[in-house]
């Protein structure tokens, strides 16, 4: 350590201040990439835990595929009791579901939608009592659906409005996220959707309304194709497919109901001759919507495990800083305390005593190869410079003595000559 040049500890320091910097922006990056993964596990989980999302999919489960629109539907063309009762328990529970959702923090375009669902549903539940009263005369089903007419578009409008107020405003270029897709999905199967556009196929026999049903089953499968590229488990690998089958046994089905109805076939007899197995489809729709409970489960508790690796990395990160900050400041005041002042005070007054005319000062550091041992090297030139001068100056005294002696010795002798 003796031999270790100011410059090079100079460096050193500086090395060790840049690997302590280098240390805490990567400390910094890992904790900001730690951060970003809580940032985006969060959105997913509040969005899929979100009430309003929740509610808006029980809404459009209670009305839709296997709710109230297709039991209303079914009625027309069955007419039988089961039907009746599954519409009275579906208006039911599709006001309940409007209610608690009205328990809510809305603003009044939110509440406005609420209030059309509520009318639209009020008339469905009514409409069903005016349904029974005809099916006692024995009206056909199509003639049951020209007397009673209901628009859906103001419950489609009411129901978008929900959605977007639901989600709120997205990150530009965002993608939909499981829970999303899983309601997309619902909402093109049920009310207004796939559905509700093939019943009316088969009670109105109508090839625009085909169009529909075709346009609904490439939006399911569009959505199902979306939720597959976000990655998907071995069993909703086989959810989806499942589903898919069955969307795609709708799309076949319209194709027959379109024959059939050519060969003057009634609804009722197009519906007996159909058969839909949609137990894979309502599986589905049950089954993902436990996965992605599972799923957010499992990454809320990733949450909390990246987040004690966050505080970890913190408390790392302090400490790190601590100890190297204190080797730091240790360093600095050893390098300029022993290292520069005392080696340069020592000095100082070796010079000082040099100057005082103590030439057999010893001059410290003599032999370092060190900016110190440079300077006594100087030092020690001045002081070989003194002795020599002092030597000289000696040496030229004695004989100056000498020559006085002599000459006063020759100058006595002459006088005693003289005598």
């Amino acid at each position: 350590m003796n031999n270790l040049r100011i410059s090079t500890a100079s460096r050193l320091l500086l090395i060790a201040i840049v690997v302590t910097g280098i240390i805490q922006v990567a400390n910094v990056l890992r904790i900001t990439n730690n951060v970003e993964t809580i940032d985006d596990a969060w959105v997913e989980f509040q969005e899929a835990q979100n009430e309003k999302v929740r509610l808006l999919g029980d809404l459009r489960s209670a009305m839709g595929y296997g709710g109230l629109i297709e039991n209303f539907k079914d009625y027309m063309l069955r007419q039988t009791d089961e039907y009746l009762e599954n519409i009275k328990k579906f208006t039911d529970k599709s006001m309940s579901i409007i209610k608690t959702y009205e328990g809510l923090g809305l603003n009044d375009t939110e509440t406005s939608a609420l209030g059309t669902l509520e009318e639209i549903v009020t008339v469905y539940g009514a409409q069903a009592g005016e349904i029974e009263t005809l099916t006692f005369d024995a009206v056909a089903a199509e003639e049951i659906d020209a007397k009673i007419q209901i628009d859906p578009m103001p419950a489609l409008e009411a129901l978008k409005v929900l959605a977007q107020a639901a989600e709120g405003k997205k990150k530009k270029g965002a993608k939909k996220t499981k829970s999303q897709l899983l309601n997309s999905i619902r909402a093109h199967l049920g009310f207004g959707g796939l559905i509700h556009n093939f019943k009316n196929l088969m009670i109105r026999r109508d090839a625009a309304i085909a169009d529909k049903v075709k346009a609904d089953v490439t939006a399911i499968t569009a959505d199902a194709a979306s939720y597959k590229a976000l990655g998907v488990s071995e069993n909703e690998g086989k959810l989806l497919d499942g589903l898919l089958g069955v969307i795609a046994g709708y799309d076949t089905a319209a194709e027959t109901v379109l024959a059939q109805a050519g060969q003057g076939k009634s609804p009722q007899e197009i519906d007996q001759a159909l058969s839909i197995d949609d137990s894979a489809l309502i599986g589905a729709l049950e089954g993902l919507k436990a996965e992605i409970k599972n799923q957010l489960d499992a990454k809320s508790q990733a949450v909390e495990d990246t987040l004690e690796g966050v505080r970890s990395l913190v408390q790392i990160s302090v400490w790190v800083t601590v100890v190297m900050l204190t080797l730091l400041v240790i360093g600095s005041y050893w390098l300029l305390n022993y290292r520069v002042r005392a080696p340069i005070m020592a000095i100082t007054g070796a010079m000082n005593d040099l100057a005082g005319g103590n030439l057999e000062a010893k001059i410290p550091g003599l032999g370092e190869k060190t900016e110190v041992g440079e300077m006594a090297g100087a030092v020690q030139v001045f002081k070989e410079n003194a002795q020599e001068v002092n030597r000289m100056t000696a040496e030229r005294e004695t004989e100056d003595r000498r020559n006085r002696r002599r000459l006063r010795g020759e100058v006595l002798a002459l006088n005693s000559a003289l005598e």
